[in-house]
């Protein structure tokens, strides 16, 4: 079962939530390396950080940026993680990675085929 790998004619790839900043294309994707090496630099599981994540209060920068860093497609320094974070702003970022979190546990899933995680984000 080759779940999520080379279907054709599907350019979304399982999980990844893509988003623009200056310009620029952006994706995040938590695959289980990332998510691995999110768990040895925060020194948590991935359920606390989860937990973290549903609580805006608690999430400190350091953990939004490290969180963050983890989940961008390519190679990013926690510098340039917090430099597209000011320019989309903490709270979509905080949205974003969110998003992309449910999605590598296929959360959004459930709701069959649509737009991911498009139908969930709405104001509070």
């Amino acid at each position: 079962h080759p779940e999520g790998h080379g279907q054709p004619g599907g350019e979304l790839m399982r999980g990844k939530v893509t988003f623009q900043a200056a310009g620029q294309d952006y994706a995040l994707r938590f695959t289980t390396n990332r998510l691995c090496e999110l768990e040895e630099e925060a020194g948590e599981s991935i359920m606390a950080i989860c937990a973290k994540m549903e609580n805006p209060e608690a999430v400190k920068f350091t953990d939004l940026r490290r969180i963050f860093r983890a989940g961008l497609v390519g190679d990013f320094s926690h510098a340039q993680a917090g430099d597209i974070l000011d320019e989309i702003g903490v709270t979509r970022g905080l949205m974003l990675a969110s998003e992309a979190m449910m999605a590598a546990f296929d959360i959004e899933d459930q709701k069959g085929p649509g737009k991911p995680g498009k139908a969930k984000t709405g104001a509070a």
